[in-house]
């Protein structure tokens, strides 16, 4: 795999977050301030509308929730798996570094290594145990390699908006939400772009 994958992948993460557009239409606004100082006025609105739209739970969640759905658990409760590959973005790799993968740096990576682990130890029985709304990106990374495997979704973060009522506040938590979710969308669009996910 190209080493600048990564870099290109963390590139598009911090360009699709709302925090950074804004950011970068308040250095436009505050450049054009004086010679053009509609052009300025538009931007700081754009910025601040938004900030505003991805702060709201209600856009929050129907994000998230466009991610989550398509997840179906296959898991089969009286299959004997030769192995669990839990996926997850980790703060702290250290707790983690004396097992396999060690210089996995993302799902194509994990998937590449459990495609030779698994090879070599004759394993046909697998289950990825992952985030919902991370898991069909998943999934599509490990079909890429040639792994069939099941799929145990879990920390759903989304919930049904028919059934519980929204806060049009703008909150903080709501904005990460969307950024994750943003980051996912584009995640799955630049490893499909790339081959890494069928």
């Amino acid at each position: 795999m190209p080493r600048f994958f990564p870099l290109l992948s963390k590139s598009l993460d911090l360009l699709f977050a709302p925090l950074t557009g804004s950011l970068l239409l308040l250095a436009l606004a505050l450049l054009t301030h004086r010679r053009r100082p509609r052009l300025s006025v538009l931007a700081t609105l754009g910025a601040l509308s938004l900030l505003l739209v991805f702060s709201l739970e209600p856009v929050a969640n129907s994000l998230t929730r466009s991610l989550e759905t398509p997840t179906t658990r296959t898991f089969g409760d009286d299959v004997t798996y030769d192995a669990v590959l839990l996926l997850g973005g980790l703060v702290d790799p250290r707790p983690t570094e004396d097992f396999a993968e060690p210089t996995a740096l993302n799902t194509h990576d994990n998937a590449v290594a459990t495609s030779r682990i698994a090879r070599e130890h004759g394993w046909t029985h697998l289950v990825v145990v992952t985030s919902a709304f991370h898991m069909p990106r998943a999934l599509a990374c490990f079909r890429a390699v040639g792994l069939e495997v099941d799929a145990l979704p879990v920390d759903y973060r989304s919930f049904d908006p028919s059934r519980h009522g929204f806060s049009w506040l703008p909150r903080s938590h709501a904005l990460d939400q969307s950024t994750n979710a943003l980051r996912e969308r584009a995640g799955r669009t630049v490893y499909a772009l790339w081959g890494y996910a069928r």
